[in-house]
Formats: structure tokens, sequence, C-alpha cells
């Protein structure tokens, strides 16, 4: 920690008390009782530059919810030694009762991304049709492989944890592949008509560990992973990452995702395109064959890994039963 009270020389601060919490992040108080979180960040990374591009961003469109920090008095918001980068916040303090945090961080990221939203140009559109239909092409390739391993294992008489997850949630990942098709197509039959996609001010990692409530605003924080990319690259990182969770709640996903879209609706060519990538069978199959490749037999801990991608696409088939529904919705009122 000594390394920490000598960073913060930079800084007008007279220093009290200094704590690691994680292997990045610090607390720190000051002689008049301020309390401060520091935030290192290996000098070997991109991640500096993305989060000064994401702080700049915030500066020039004064964006409310993105975590204030200190800066020198050069005026610098960080500082650095031989190894790293650190940059100075405000320590804050979580309200004890903070309902619907989900909600309100997608309520927040959706006012982020509409004060920095921009049309895409024609390259970046091409370079994300390249992408979908590649990815579309290496999901038939996959096809026959899936359908020799289900044979394989129908024929045994005995069927390892794993070979049995695989036959019970095969109908579930047709559901999928089905779905991918369907979102394909959608997506194909709007190529020829839409505007170009908008860009946004993405955080690139959303958590709900990445966002703090206190009594008077709420903050998101690290954004070291910060671009400029369409807005459900934020979404489809957050519903992914959800979607692992054994206590979900598909009501209140869906009731963050109606406030987030109360303040940045999303296009129709915009659902498509997070509705396919939801639909993508890839991270179920990629954890599976990883599995089956490198052990021979099923050990717990590889069968509850597998089990979370079983959770992981059976909400996401549910929450595009939302999705399509509520398009259909649209499609109607607007005909």
């Amino acid at each position: 920690m000594e390394i920490k009270k000598s960073i913060l020389k930079a800084y007008p601060f007279y220093l009290h008390e200094v704590r690691e919490v994680t292997h990045r992040v610090s607390y720190a108080k000051t002689r008049d009782g301020t309390e401060l979180a520091i935030k290192k960040i290996p000098k070997d990374s991109e991640e500096i530059h993305q989060w000064i591009f994401a702080y700049q961003q915030a500066r020039s469109n004064r964006l409310q919810g993105f975590m204030p920090v200190y800066t020198t008095p050069k005026g610098e918001p960080f500082t650095q030694d031989q190894d790293h980068f650190y940059y100075v916040m405000p320590w804050i303090h979580e309200i004890e009762e903070n309902e619907a945090p989900l909600k309100k961080m997608l309520q927040a990221v959706a006012r982020i991304h509409k004060g920095t939203q921009a049309e895409s140009d024609s390259e970046i559109d091409e370079s994300i049709h390249h992408l979908i239909q590649n990815e579309h092409e290496r999901v038939k390739q996959e096809e026959p492989q899936w359908e020799k391993i289900v044979s394989y294992y129908e024929q045994k008489h005995y069927i390892s944890p794993n070979g049995f997850l695989l036959l019970m949630n095969y109908p579930l990942l047709m559901e999928s592949r089905k779905s991918l098709d369907y979102w394909y197509d959608q997506w194909e039959r709007d190529e020829e008509e839409h505007d170009h996609l908008r860009t946004v001010l993405c955080h690139g990692n959303l958590r709900l560990s990445h966002f703090k409530i206190s009594q008077k605003r709420s903050y998101l924080f690290s954004w070291e992973k910060s671009q400029m990319a369409v807005p459900i690259y934020d979404l489809l990182r957050l519903l992914r990452h959800l979607f692992l969770e054994h206590d979900l709640s598909m009501e209140q996903v869906i009731s963050a995702f109606e406030a987030y879209e109360s303040i940045f609706p999303l296009s129709k060519r915009e659902k498509y395109l997070l509705g396919y990538h939801l639909s993508q069978p890839f991270w179920f199959t990629k954890q599976y064959l990883t599995e089956r490749k490198y052990s021979q037999y099923s050990s717990l801990s590889q069968t509850r890994k597998i089990q979370r991608r079983v959770r992981q696409l059976s909400n996401s088939i549910a929450f595009q039963s939302y999705l399509k529904s509520k398009l259909s919705e649209q499609t109607e009122a607007s005909s």
C-alpha cells in the first residue's frame, strides 16, 4: 500500500488510511474524512486509452451517471508510476434499501446511449453484416457434428452426466437454432431498406457490480472496456451474464429492458440484431465441446458449467419470445 500513498501525492490529499479492497481497487480516507476509491490499470493493456475515451465523452456530452473522478493540480484525470496508471473517484456508499437496481442501471445506460448516439458509417454496417453471415455459416457447418454426438450417446448403454444433459437439452438447442434462422431472415429482409445502425458510447462490461446508487444519484464505473459500438453490444453482454443466474427473475429483466426503451427505444433492426446474437448456440456448444474434448469423464465442476450454459440458453429463448411479441405489436401498430 506504500505505492498507493506515494501515488496520491499527485493529489492535494492528506491520507489517514489506505487499504486494498480488490487487486485493482483500494479504499482511502483523508484526514478530513473524505473517502476515496483508487483504481489501478496495468500499463501493458489498452484499458487506459478506453477509459480516457469514455472520460472525454462524459465531459464533452455532460453525461449523467458517469462516475466522477478527481483531477490532479495539473488537470490530469489520472497519475502513474512505472507499472500502472491510477485514477481516483469518490467512494460511494450505497443506500441500504435499493429497489430494482437492474432497472435503474439500464435507465442510466439508456441516458448515456441517448446522449452519445451517432449514425454509423457504411463500413461498420458492412462489417456487422459480414460477421452475421460468417457466424450463420459456421452454425450450419457445426450441425452434422452435433447430430453425430447425439447419435453416439443414444447408442450408449451407459451415458455420462454430460451426455445425459446433452440428450435432455438437445430440443432446446434445436429451438435456439430455429430461432437463429428466424432472426437471420428478419435481418436479411430488413437489409435492403435499412438506415445505418446507430453507434453509442458502450460501457463494454455491464454488471450490477459496476453500478452504485447513493442517496442522491446513481453511477456507472469501470469504463476500461468502453468503446463506440451499436447499443445492443452493452445489452447483449449484460443479458448473457444475467441469463447464467439460477435465481433470475425474467419479469425483472423485461421490466428493466422496457425502462431502457422508454428512454432510448431500439429500432426494429437493432432488435433483430439483439435477437440474432441471443439465439446463438455458440456459448453452449463451445462449453460442451470443450468439456467433451478434454475430459473422458464428467466431473461435477464440468457438469455444473454445462448446466449454467443450459440455463443461459433457456433464459435467452424466453427473452426472445418476449422480443418477438413486442416486434409483432410494433408491426401491427404501424400497419
